[in-house]
């Protein structure tokens, strides 16, 4: 799931790592916020449905290994 979130979270990453000055803290909140609001059902249908495709692969891996035991 990690490599799908971190694509996705990298435009708010960025938006922040460009604040400067007095105030930026808060600025950086807002854009993560805003940015996590934005992206958060994609994101996570994107991360889920890769997990389930890997889990899938898995479950047919060990099956192929449980039946030449």
């Amino acid at each position: 799931m990690t490599p799908v979130v971190q694509i996705y979270m990298r435009p708010g990453y960025e938006a922040c790592n460009l604040e400067q000055g007095l105030g930026m803290y808060q600025r950086m909140k807002s854009h993560m916020s805003s940015h996590v609001n934005g992206t958060k059902s994609v994101m996570f249908h994107d991360a889920s449905g890769q997990l389930l495709n890997q889990l899938s692969k898995l479950q047919v891996h060990i099956s192929c290994l449980s039946s030449t035991l």
